[in-house]
């Protein structure tokens, strides 16, 4: 073999080989799963790489075996090696922590409790979108003026930045809530935004303080708040994350107060945003549900889907919480097949729980603090 065969074979394997191992890492990423499910342009994206991969893979086994389609395939695998390399270097920069000067009043799994009463108040918003152009900074501002050393907690429900990756929105994030949130114990949840793009390890740094993405925060006595990290569906939850829900929620008693917090969502009233379905999500219903069942856990708090509504099934209580600055979502064209007792799609706001004498004081609030709807349900 001459050295412009070898020289074209062994770019093609070599372009083959990083195509195959960056797909089979991409779609293994926290995130991107659902972003090529819901945007078009994700979609695109990635049947594009797809079809590069088998082109240039297709292409030099064709050279190797008939020695026909030099320039081709020569062209085509220097083109995989460009697109390897500057996707590569984007998932490198995404995992690098920046430098920030951090000062959110993290609360931490390890901390112990915040009351040694079970009386306490917590505030839940979800999806501040530092950095997209259709996030208003004055309702997250109103919103966090509101809570700002008025609840024992403040848990923010994820996607705390548009895109996980990029710097100048968690600086952004991170200056903000530090300046308007200076009295206010905080925890954080990552959502599928913070994880693009391959930032699972900047959030974790920053806003977890190296804590773990599942934990559980014993609040008070006989009160457990259990983070459970699922940013999108049941198809991006590990066994390892099923294992670890189940083995943490049988460790309760029956008189304790559990409850659950997670990104994504489980029943919700919506609609169709492109390709995606922003409704009830089958799977998680079908796999996940059962075991909150099973545990009597008392009450499920998610975001994801930038509504507020209070919902029942199956003895088991899911909250959605208000859109913390991030655009709202107003379709409820398809209804859920949970229990509805609360929608609204129109308000920017947070959700409320009052846990105290086996008893949880659900509140819904705009982003002036004003009462939107109020619910008790025992535990």
């Amino acid at each position: 073999m001459d050295k412009k065969k070898l020289l074209i074979s062994i770019i093609s394997l070599v372009s083959s080989l990083i195509l195959f191992f960056v797909l089979v890492y991409i779609f293994n990423s926290k995130g991107f799963v659902g972003w090529f499910r819901t945007e078009y342009l994700g979609l695109i994206a990635i049947i594009a790489l797809s079809l590069l991969f088998i082109a240039v893979f297709v292409f030099g086994f064709i050279y190797l075996s008939k020695k026909i389609f030099a320039r081709t395939s020569f062209i085509l695998s220097i083109i995989g090696l460009v697109a390897s390399i500057s996707i590569t270097t984007i998932l490198t920069v995404g995992s690098i922590t920046p430098s920030i000067n951090n000062t959110l009043n993290i609360y931490h799994s390890n901390d112990g409790y915040l009351k040694e009463e079970t009386n306490i108040n917590i505030a839940v918003a979800s999806d501040s979108h530092y950095g997209a152009s259709s996030s208003s900074s004055e309702a997250r501002h109103n919103i966090m003026n509101n809570i700002n050393g008025n609840y024992d907690l403040f848990i923010h429900g994820g996607d705390v930045v548009d895109l996980g990756s990029n710097k100048n929105y968690l600086k952004e994030a991170i200056e903000d809530m530090s300046s308007y949130l200076n009295n206010q114990k905080m925890s954080f949840v990552m959502g599928n935004h913070d994880a693009l793009i391959n930032a699972e390890k900047p959030f974790k740094q920053l806003f977890l303080d190296g804590d773990n993405l599942n934990r559980v925060l014993n609040v008070a006595p006989k009160v457990h708040i259990v983070i459970f990290n699922m940013i999108w569906d049941y198809s991006e939850v590990t066994r390892q994350d099923m294992k670890w829900l189940e083995n943490t929620l049988k460790e309760f008693t029956e008189d304790d107060c559990v409850i659950v917090q997670s990104h994504s969502y489980y029943f919700a009233t919506g609609g169709k945003i492109a390709m995606a379905k922003w409704y009830d999500i089958d799977n998680t219903i079908k796999y996940i549900t059962p075991v909150f069942e099973k545990y009597h856990v008392d009450l499920v708090i998610s975001g994801h889907i930038h509504t507020m509504e209070l919902m029942e099934n199956n003895g088991v209580y899911y909250s959605l919480t208000g859109p913390f600055g991030g655009s709202r979502y107003d379709d409820n064209s398809i209804k859920t097949k949970a229990n509805s007792y609360f929608l609204n799609g129109t308000d920017y706001g947070y959700s409320s729980y009052h846990i105290h004498d086996g008893q949880i004081d659900i509140s819904y609030l705009n982003e002036h603090g004003n009462t939107l709807y109020n619910q008790s349900i025992s535990y």
